[in-house]
């Protein structure tokens, strides 16, 4: 029985490429004096672990990133789209289900992004890349939230945007519905969901 929907924040939940995108860039050219395209952005950096995309990217620390990020937030949150049909979908789902996010996106950061479009008070969880040793694909990520939320894998949905997403739900041994991604199961709109489970 379906008792929680699991969701990847960037690229189902918010349209937010262009706003990491840009941060990156900026970081990028702060730290590294360079940019990159967002060919390569979407390729090599966008949905993967952001600890493994920093010490690809970057010669300073994790944490010194995390710190311009923080500074830059606003730059970030410039360039944030929350999809159309998300909040009502989500208020829909939340009357029978629990929901929760796993996103390689650092958890606080996750927090005040979903706060900052009016949906953080819609889940019951949200879990970020930097709460587990690896992040998407690894299946870490959602075998915690099962373990912290007291759910088996057959009751849960993790809905993702990336093949990364789909690998650690494969992984985590858990149903998987791609959001624009080629599936077994897939959605165009979030409010698709909404018939899957009836």
């Amino acid at each position: 029985m379906l008792k929680a929907i699991i969701f990847d924040m960037d690229g189902v939940l918010i349209d937010s490429i262009n706003g990491w995108y840009a941060i990156f860039n900026k970081a990028l050219e702060h730290f590294e004096g360079k940019t990159v395209s967002k060919e390569e952005f979407g390729k090599n950096a966008w949905g993967k672990n952001f600890n493994e995309v920093t010490d690809k990217y970057f010669s300073v620390s994790v944490d010194r990133i995390k710190e311009y990020y923080a500074d830059s937030h606003q730059l970030f949150m410039d360039n944030l789209v929350i999809f159309n049909d998300a909040k009502d979908t989500l208020e829909q789902l939340k009357k029978n289900l629990k929901l929760a996010v796993a996103t390689n996106t650092p958890t606080e950061q996750a927090r005040k992004i979903l706060k900052s479009v009016n949906i953080l008070e819609l889940f019951d969880y949200v879990l970020g890349g930097d709460k587990v040793e690896n992040g998407k694909p690894s299946p870490d990520i959602i075998l915690k939230i099962l373990k912290d939320m007291r759910l088996k894998r057959d009751e849960v949905i993790f809905i993702g945007d990336t093949i990364w997403d789909k690998k650690a739900a494969e992984k985590a041994g858990v149903r998987f519905i791609g959001f624009k991604l080629d599936s077994e199961e897939k959605i165009e709109a979030l409010s698709e969901i909404l018939d899957i489970i009836r």
